[in-house]
């Protein structure tokens, strides 16, 4: 907690997504890591929120490389989240949706959470400008 502050200043969904943002921003800041990849993972209930966090990021002018939404919960979740972002037309091709026996259960099936695992690697080296 930071010091100073009250926990009921970050109780919402927005209060949550600017405290988060704040952070993200000022450690980029801090490491002078703003030319770096930056990605983002939601995972389970984060894959709702994450969504949100990326637009606010991009609003104060941070652009991440790449969006991953993991095992959002429920199923359809994922698409709800980003038909309702401002996503310019001309990225929409580099929206991918992979998805998988295990749903988002994937520590209860491991071919899912192999194959889940080798698509992560795949995309964040193609959007960080790696070897195919």
């Amino acid at each position: 907690m930071l010091k100073g502050r009250k926990p009921s200043e970050f109780h919402g969904f927005t209060a949550d997504l600017e405290s988060v943002a704040e952070i993200i921003r000022q450690w980029v800041s801090d490491q002078g890591r703003w030319l770096s990849p930056k990605f983002l993972i939601g995972e389970s209930y984060g894959a709702t929120r994450a969504p949100g966090l990326a637009q606010l990021l991009q609003d104060d002018g941070m652009y991440l490389n790449g969006l991953m939404l993991n095992g959002a919960t429920p199923f359809t979740a994922a698409e709800d989240s980003l038909a309702h972002l401002a996503i310019a037309r001309e990225r929409h091709d580099d929206i991918e949706h992979h998805y998988y026996p295990a749903g988002h259960m994937m520590y209860v099936h491991e071919p899912s959470r192999v194959q889940q695992s080798a698509d992560l690697r795949d995309f964040v080296r193609r959007r960080s400008g790696g070897p195919a």
